[in-house]
């Protein structure tokens, strides 16, 4: 063992060109490299090889980040999370819900004024989602609203068909 605590072999008896196994782990990493002595080299002690000969390694042990920081990627925060940076799951697009509950309402309450509105709403959400580019979802439930809302008026339009279909013949009938 040399005076700084450094020792020319490992705890298994090979070559260790790291810290002693007493020092710290950043330790190592301040101590400046003695420059070599005019004279010869000291002589090993008593059952020790001679050091290594070359340059002493430069720099941390590979697989170890620089001293103070953690893994590399990781900020302040943690571990980022799933998928791309800079996006957030995507939401649902608020006009495709409201077109898809007016087209349900428009079954039970006044056929014909949500179901107009229902198909306006779904044709200005679909562009949204599509203008979003992902980042809105929805397409199903405009879907949904288009088709419902279309049903409900060719549904009142039959209807009205009908009913114009029955008072035409009730009249003709108590007529002749």
């Amino acid at each position: 063992m040399t005076e700084d605590g450094d020792t020319s072999e490992g705890e298994a008896g090979g070559t260790s060109f790291g810290p002693a196994s007493s020092a710290t782990p950043d330790s190592w990493l301040t101590k400046s490299p003695k420059p070599p002595a005019a004279s010869a080299p000291p002589a090993p002690e008593s059952g020790q090889d001679e050091p290594p000969q070359g340059p002493p390694p430069q720099g941390p042990p590979p697989g170890y980040g620089a001293p103070g920081y953690g893994p590399p990627g990781y900020g302040p925060y943690g571990p980022p999370g799933y998928g791309y940076p800079g996006y957030g799951v995507p939401s649902a697009e608020g006009n495709a819900l409201a077109a898809l509950l007016l087209a349900i309402g428009s079954f039970l309450i006044c056929p014909v004024i949500p179901a107009i509105i229902a198909l306006v709403l779904a044709r200005t959400a679909k562009r949204n989602i599509e203008a979003s580019g992902g980042a809105k979802t929805g397409e199903g439930m405009v879907t949904a609203a288009q088709i419902l809302a279309w049903i409900n008026l060719v549904l009142v339009a039959v209807g009205v068909v009908a009913a114009l279909l029955v008072l035409t013949v009730a009249r003709q009938s108590t007529s002749s």
